[in-house]
Order: C-alpha cells, then structure tokens, then sequence
C-alpha cells in the first residue's frame, strides 16, 4: 500500500477512529435557549449530591492535544472541564456555545472570523480570549499526539482582530470550517496552567480534584462557573472495561449512570427498569485492500459487496438496534440520500464469481463480540455464491497496526467519522485522506471534494455528496454494513436531565446537566 496513508498522530488517531470520535455537544450557556432533557424528565432540577458513572475504557489524559478526548467515552469527562466553541443542538443543528458567532468572512468561505463571548474565564480566574483561542490551535497544530493537526493545516493565518474576535483564513474555501470546532480543536484549553495532575485548564463547569489510571477520576463543581452552574456538586467517573460487570453495577446500584456500546444490553435496559439515551454515533463498514489479491480487482470487491446483507448484519451484530448503513450519508445527516449503496443482490454476486472464479480471502476483526458475529454472518453468505472468506480475530492493537501498514486483506472498520460527513468525508475518501487507508485514489472524486469544501447551499452539498457516493460505489473500496448506537443507560428513577441524542450526529454527554431525582 501506498505511503501516503499518513501516520501523524498515530495513537490517538487509532483510538479516536475505532468506535469512538465524539463531537463536542457542550452546555448551555445562561443566556441561550436550554436544551430539552430526555423523556425521563419530569421534574425541576435538583442541585447537589454526587453522580457515579462509569466508563468502558482508561483515561490516559485530558489534554485535548493528546488525541485521547476524541473518544466518545473520554468526551463525557471532557465535557465536565472544557467547554467548545460550537455545539450541536437536540435538531442536529450547528449553533455556537463559547462563540458568540462564527461567520464567513468573505464571499468564498476562505476567511472566517470568530466573536467569543463576553465573561468566559478559565478555571483559575484566567480570561478566554482571541489570544487563547489562537495560543490553543496553534498548540494543536504542532504536538504529534494531536488528532487536529490536518486540520489546523488547512489554516493559513489567525489574527487577533480584537480582545474577542479572531480572524482565520485558510488554505483554501471550506464552507463547513466551524464544525471542526466542536470538540477538541474548539474545546480551548489553557496553554498558560495546568492543574495538579498536568492536565490543562477549561473554561468548563467542573475541576478535576482526584485522578488514578485505571481507576477513575472525582470532579467539584466551580462555583465561579462563567455560564450556568452545574446541578451535582460532584461527578465521580469510573472505570469499569469489563461491559456486564459494568451494566450490573447499574441494575445493583453501585452507579447511576454507564457508558454502553452493546447492543444487547440496550434491548435489555426496558426490563431492568432503566432508561437509555442513545444515538446513530458510529458506522460499522469493512475496508478492501486494493494494492493486494484479490481485491486489486475491482469485480471481486464488487461480488463481496453484493453478497452482504447489511440488514442481516443488524439482526446479528446488533441484536437489531441502530440501523442499516446505506450511504456514507449517515440517516441523521439532514441529508437526502439519492444514492445509496448498491443493494444485496447474491445472483449478481454469483454472476461475478462465475465469471472471475472463486476465490478466498482473510477478513480481520478487532476482537469485539459484534465483530466476529458480523464476521460469522458473511462467511456464510460469501460461501453461498462460491467466495471463501477465512476469520483471522485479533487484540485492537494487532488490528491497528494491521491497518496503518496496509497488511490485510479485508478489514472489520467502526467509526463515527460518518457523522460530520460533511468535513470527514475527504478524511474518509480523498486522496491521501488522514483516514483513507485504503489509499483509495479517483480523480474525480478528488474535484468534487473540492467543490463541496466551497459549496455553501445545503441542498447543493447533499446533491455533492451523493454524486461522491456514487463514484465511490463503481470503485468499491468499501461496503457498508450498519449505523451503530452508543450511548448512555441508567436509572430514570434516580438519574435525571440525561439529553436525547437521536437527532445529532454524535453522541456527546453533558454530566453538568444532570441531576439525582427526589425520592
């Protein structure tokens, strides 16, 4: 495979690709409209007490340089401390929080320039400013463990234009530039402080008070919190990897709130009296290596493709929950999607294989139970029209290193990339795409990645980003498979002001809006 599949940010990049990248949804401020709490909701707030939750995975760091917040599950601690400079409301809609606005400077979309707040200050009294913000992306455009770093690229130059407003202009047109802005490249972290576990200040509605890897971390609410207060004087956040023992602490008690990605346990939660909060938050798809048999044959990706049934994979990996992946337009995107994936269709997939002979192949899967259920599902549907397709299961450092080098033949894929379609897909699918590691390469899907980044007309994005689709099809350097949940499940008789995420495109928890009900 090609060396342009490129290995900035190797770590955090793995981490934040495999399941897990989360755009930020910050809170509201004061003086914006309050987002609605989910369904469970049915009393005013209560103020106090402290709010256990528990995480699948280790906090390595909170430093929004490091790559490790890009995580879904990282994102609900980051949450607490960092505040972003856009959000996504409950419509799936871009909308500032720490801005003020963020508009196009010019005509183009080349230049854009950014109002922050008034009043927003950092955990030690230190003022969020134009400076702050340019100190911050400069910072992540530089450390090697930053997941921003291509994109701090596309930036030609900032300018402090006032105490409040800073002026960027980029490389080139990008009519969508403000979404990157919604997790760690928009959650600014002081460059100046850092608290006593080396982790940078926010300007977020909660400090950081005790921290043990591989344990968990406490959170104290600020009582000199710029916006509105938080309700819990106290998160604790645990970690619990193991996901049934995990789910049993909340049946038991010993937390009120878990992150969850397994579908069984979201079809459980009803008849254990919990309630969840979920999302589409990632898309599961499998990956063709094109620079090596068979698959540098562009029939024998097609024959694979045709000989999956997404909506058999749902029933199997995902006990049913989330959705078919039809497009890499996912179903909350806001757009239409005119031109799906080339449906199951197994006669035509034997007519391919008739006509360029059986052949055999590896598919590699990171070890997830969902993985190798998927993976079972197509070894036998690829049998049935004469493909033999051997299961190699590996630990998620294995797979990594498998798909940065290039070395497999298929490969098992889940990310949440999918859901800011509109930045992501050139990541996805443009030549030398920090994400395409495939190293899928086509001319013309490389001119309409272009006219989309200057395209400021929604409905001419959409009818863009299906004709990308298309041309991506013909070629085959994927299949897709399903749209996956995430989220949150918990007690709604002890846990209240959890959001609903059905509407956004990534699910991206506020623990400062939440609260222990009264009983």
């Amino acid at each position: 495979m090609p060396s342009t599949l490129k290995l900035v940010g190797l770590g955090a990049l793995t981490a934040s690709l495999a399941f897990t990248v989360a755009a930020c949804a910050p809170a509201q401020p004061a003086d914006a409209p309050s987002s609605s709490a989910s369904s469970e909701t049915t009393a005013e707030p209560v103020d106090g007490g402290t709010i256990v939750y528990g995480l699948d995975r280790d906090i390595t760091s909170l430093d929004p340089a490091s790559g490790a917040i890009s995580s879904q599950t990282v994102q609900s601690v980051a949450n607490s401390i960092f505040d972003a400079l856009m959000q996504y409301d409950e419509s799936g809609d871009l909308v500032p929080f720490l801005a003020e606005s963020f508009d196009a400077a010019d005509e183009t979309s080349s230049a854009w320039l950014l109002t922050l707040r008034d009043g927003v200050t950092f955990s030690d009294g230190g003022v969020l400013d134009a400076a702050a913000v340019i100190a911050h992306v400069q910072r992540l455009g530089t450390e090697e463990t930053s997941a921003s770093r291509a994109t701090v690229a596309t930036i030609a130059s900032m300018e402090a234009v006032s105490e409040t407003e800073v002026l960027f202009s980029l490389v080139a047109p990008n009519a969508s530039f403000p979404q990157y802005f919604t997790r760690d490249l928009g959650q600014i972290a002081s460059t100046t402080a850092t608290d006593e576990f080396g982790f940078p200040l926010g300007t977020g509605p909660y400090v950081t008070t005790e921290y043990s890897a591989g344990t968990g971390i406490t959170m104290e609410k600020r009582e000199d919190y710029w916006g509105e207060a938080a309700h819990a004087d106290t998160i604790e956040f645990q970690i619990l990897p193991d996901a049934d023992s995990r789910y049993q602490s909340l049946v038991s008690g010993a937390v009120d709130a878990i992150w969850s990605e397994v579908p069984s346990q979201f079809t459980g939660a009803e008849a254990d009296g919990l309630a969840t909060a979920t999302g589409h938050s990632a898309t599961s798809f499998g990956l063709f290596n094109s620079y090596v048999a068979p698959f540098d044959d562009v029939e024998a990706r097609r024959a694979v493709a045709l000989a999956i049934d997404p909506a058999a994979l749902l029933a199997v990996a995902n006990d049913g929950t989330g959705a078919v992946a039809t497009s890499v337009l996912q179903s909350t995107s806001g757009y239409d999607i005119t031109d799906p994936q080339p449906a199951y269709d197994p006669e035509a997939a034997k007519a391919i294989v008739d006509e360029i002979g059986g052949f055999e192949f590896a598919y590699l899967t990171d070890g997830r139970g969902e993985a190798a259920a998927r993976a079972a599902a197509m070894q036998q549907m690829l049998a049935e029209v004469g493909i033999t397709m051997t299961i190699q299961s590996s630990d998620m450092a294995t797979w990594g290193a498998a798909l940065y080098s290039g070395e497999y033949q298929m490969l098992d894929f889940t990310t949440s990339l999918f859901g800011n379609i509109d930045t992501n897909l050139s990541m996805l699918v443009g030549t030398g795409g920090l994400a395409n590691f495939m190293g899928y390469s086509n001319e013309d899907v490389d001119a309409a990645l272009a006219e989309l980044a200057a395209e400021t007309d929604h409905d001419a994005r959409g009818a863009l980003l299906n004709s990308i689709s298309a041309l991506v099809w013909d070629d085959a350097p994927i299949v897709m498979y399903t749209e996956n949940l995430a989220g949150v499940i918990y007690d709604p008789e002890v846990l209240q002001g959890v959001e609903d995420f059905t509407h956004r495109p990534q699910v991206s928890i506020q623990t400062r809006l939440m609260w222990h009900a009264e009983g």
